[in-house]
């Protein structure tokens, strides 16, 4: 099915606000995060992002704010979300603060909300 010329050019402006990254949780731990999601009723992203908004907010107060780390590379068959520039930058410093990769505190972040 192709789509037209109009959705294409909205698909690609909203894409060029987002960032996309990758976590590869073990295969227990994926299961945990997607049926948690479902039971939610929240997509996969939406469930990560507000997993680790919650825990930003959590840790804002205890952590002083500190510099965004690089970002970490995208594999789309690992079951990458797309996340926005904001929340991805807020997500690595919230990470650097904690002395953790982007992947383990995002991972970390989302079994705090199961």
């Amino acid at each position: 099915m192709t789509i037209s010329v109009a959705k294409r050019r909205n698909n690609d402006k909203y894409n060029a606000k987002c960032m996309q990254i990758a976590i590869r949780p073990l295969k227990e731990d994926g299961e945990m995060i997607r049926a948690a999601a479902a039971a939610s009723g929240l997509s996969l992203q939406k469930y990560i992002v507000a997993a680790c908004r919650e825990r930003m907010e959590r840790e804002s107060a205890a952590a002083p704010r500190a510099e965004p780390v690089s970002s970490a590379g995208a594999a789309q068959e690992c079951g990458a979300v797309s996340i926005p520039s904001d929340a991805l930058e807020a997500v690595r410093t919230a990470a650097e603060a904690a002395g953790m990769t982007v992947d383990a505190w995002i991972v970390q972040a989302i079994k705090d909300k199961l």
